[in-house]
């Protein structure tokens, strides 16, 4: 079994609005990991919060 970090980010309101919030990615690629037999060691989660 394959050990990976999950990274989201999202650095707009924009990408939010259309499904691509830190919860969707989250959900998406937990989803993945399952369906590719790969056990989620950690996530990073990035706001996207820039200067």
């Amino acid at each position: 079994m394959k050990r990976i970090f999950i990274y989201v980010r999202v650095s707009s309101e924009e990408q939010a609005i259309h499904g691509l919030s830190i919860e969707a990615q989250t959900a998406a690629l937990t989803s993945w990991a399952k369906e590719n037999n790969c056990t989620v060691v950690d996530i990073y989660t990035d706001a996207g919060i820039s200067a």
